[in-house]
């Protein structure tokens, strides 16, 4: 039943750029404020944008916040066709929030043992419009990870509550804590999370450094 559900999900973000057109074409019926999450939900990286996905449904689900509808758009798996996303966003005036992850927004180059996302340069035309998820990794052998985010490490209450949030929601990763903690703020309308944690992750557990 996983794997169907893999399979829906990864069919469901192919149909989401062509929703994005007729989301911007066309005027709403109703006043709706819209959070829009653009990352990769195919290929390699897919892990990322629905890590991040769950972790943003679950901050808005416990704000109760009923007037926000949260959208996610594959990032095309490429700097051209983030962009154009990007544009085609900053049409619509009831988007009011981007957040944004994946190595099509990055612009620093990968060392060959190590994944990036995050770290996007200011002067990027998303400018104030859009919140970046920081989070990196490094692979130090097959088991260990070392993470480099704004959350901390995962804490069980974290885990039930994520776990929980829907029928088919993978572990929780760091990336889906940085991303809860970051609309929680938004939400709130508070200051971004900006202390940096830096730990090791396995399969087994999570420890701070």
């Amino acid at each position: 039943m996983r794997n169907i559900y893999k399979v829906v999900a990864q069919v469901r973000s192919v149909l989401g750029w062509v929703a994005v057109l007729w989301l911007v074409a066309c005027s709403p019926s109703r006043a709706v404020t819209r959070y829009v999450l653009i990352a990769p939900f195919e290929g390699e990286e897919r892990e990322v944008g629905y890590q991040m996905l769950y972790g943003a449904r679950l901050a808005i689900a416990e704000a109760n916040r009923l007037d926000i509808e949260l959208l996610a758009v594959d990032d095309g798996g490429s700097r051209e066709q983030f962009q154009q996303r990007l544009s085609a966003f900053e049409r619509d005036p009831t988007v009011v929030q981007l957040l944004v992850a994946g190595t099509p927004s990055a612009s620093l180059e990968l060392g060959a043992s190590q994944h990036r996302i995050g770290r996007w340069d200011k002067a990027e035309p998303c400018g104030d419009f859009c919140t970046l998820i920081f989070f990196r990794a490094q692979l130090i052998n097959g088991e260990t990870v070392t993470v480099e985010t704004t959350s901390p490490p995962i804490d069980e209450s974290f885990r039930v509550a994520y776990l929980g949030s829907d029928q088919f929601v993978p572990e929780p990763l760091p990336l889906a804590l940085a991303t809860y903690q970051t609309v929680q703020a938004l939400l709130k309308q508070q200051p971004l999370p900006s202390q940096t944690y830096r730990y090791t992750v396995t399969a087994e557990n999570v420890r701070a450094n």
